[in-house]
């Protein structure tokens, strides 16, 4: 199985969003994946280079 935190083989594919927990922290989450309790989606699932550019914070 591969890695769900890494891209898949195609980019384009919306395949990550991004959680935010009650204390801020963000993480990188694959889209087929429950969202934890405590966590709510901060960042619509989207391609893996859209959701780490915004953990990263850049705004493209």
């Amino acid at each position: 199985m591969p890695n769900p935190f890494e891209p898949p083989d195609d980019p384009a594919e919306p395949s990550h969003l991004v959680l935010t927990n009650a204390a801020g922290r963000q993480s990188l989450w694959p889209v087929f994946a429950e969202v934890p309790d405590g966590w709510t989606v901060g960042f619509p699932a989207h391609t893996h280079h859209a959701c780490t550019a915004h953990l990263e914070g850049d705004p493209r």
